[in-house]
């Protein structure tokens, strides 16, 4: 701990992160509500280290670049140019789909369903999105160092990415936040 009371930021942490692809989707109050809880869940607990990449703590501007996802990774602590990692994610564009599927069933099942429909249909959105996240961790791997938790806050990241990229899919609350339902 610091003089100030506060924990010192660790070298393998994104403490700021910036959301590239801002689109204006149908929705778009409700997607921005979704990017900024799924950024401040990231920034609130990781573990992030670019391979071969400087000491951080960092901070990231991540997009989605056609089929690729884009972390321009800067130590907070230097004037140096940002670190260019791409990470390709084509092979995750289905699961995404099935994941706001998902997602949109839960929530209707949350305005007319019995208890035991919306928890199955809970756990079918929890083994999704765990899936998700270990593709993802499959992509990072040589590029970017996570833990699994990391892996699924940024796949939340990318699911958002692609409600703002992809026209086609409706916005839709995306998880429940802890301790909500």
């Amino acid at each position: 701990m610091s003089a100030s009371g506060a924990e010192r930021p660790r070298a393998d942490q994104l403490v700021r992160v910036v959301l590239g692809n801002a689109g204006t989707a149908h929705g778009a109050i409700e997607l921005a509500r979704e990017r900024q809880l799924a950024v401040q869940d990231l920034v609130e607990c990781n573990r992030f280290l670019p391979e071969n990449g400087p000491p951080g703590p960092y901070a990231a501007e991540i997009s989605l670049q056609g089929e690729r996802m884009l972390f321009l990774i800067t130590p907070v602590d230097s004037d140096s140019e940002p670190t260019r990692v791409t990470v390709p994610v084509a092979d995750l564009t289905g699961l995404v789909r099935d994941y706001h599927a998902i997602c949109q069933s839960y929530y209707d099942a949350l305005q007319r369903a019995s208890v035991g429909k919306i928890e199955a249909i809970d756990m079918g959105r929890r083994a999704l999105h765990d899936e998700g996240a270990g593709l993802l961790a499959e992509c990072l791997k040589g590029r970017i160092s996570t833990d699994f938790d990391t892996a699924r806050r940024l796949f939340t990241l990318l699911s958002v990415l692609y409600l703002t990229a992809d026209m086609r899919f409706v916005p839709i609350r995306l998880a429940p936040r802890p301790g909500t339902r």
